[in-house]
């Protein structure tokens, strides 16, 4: 299977993580869009239904952080796979992520670690990616 060219959406306000999970990414192939903050993302995975959203939970938005944005995102659009990349990551948050089905990869990690991730998860059909924890 050629996993190349599939959509990732990429949100972290945190330009310097986004840069370097775009940059492992890139390497893999895979077509890129980014965000910094949840409304963007929003936006952006209602307009290009990506493949994947790999999104930070702490988004410096006021009122809008990842788990937010993620409810939002696959109230919208539903079968939404979302991989949450995140170093502050407490026992309730993973909790209620994997209740939702989301799941986790700890900052700090290895690009080939992230592309590793990326790829078992997007190997999955689509209706059975948001099951990859």
């Amino acid at each position: 299977m050629n996993l190349g060219r599939q959509k990732i959406l990429v949100v972290d306000d945190e330009e310097s993580a986004r840069k370097l999970i775009i940059a492992s990414l890139r390497k893999a192939d895979y077509q890129i869009l980014q965000a910094e903050g949840g409304r963007e993302a929003i936006r952006i995975a209602n307009r290009e239904h990506p493949d994947l959203i790999i999104m930070d939970i702490c988004l410096a938005e006021t009122n809008l952080d990842g788990y937010q944005t993620a409810e939002i995102i696959t109230e919208e659009c539903p079968g939404q796979t979302i991989l949450f990349v995140s170093g502050k990551i407490d026992y309730n948050n993973r909790r209620a992520a994997i209740k939702e089905r989301w799941s986790f990869l700890n900052k700090p990690f290895s690009p080939l670690d992230l592309r590793a991730r990326v790829k078992r998860i997007l190997e999955r059909p689509p209706a059975k990616r948001a099951r990859s924890l």
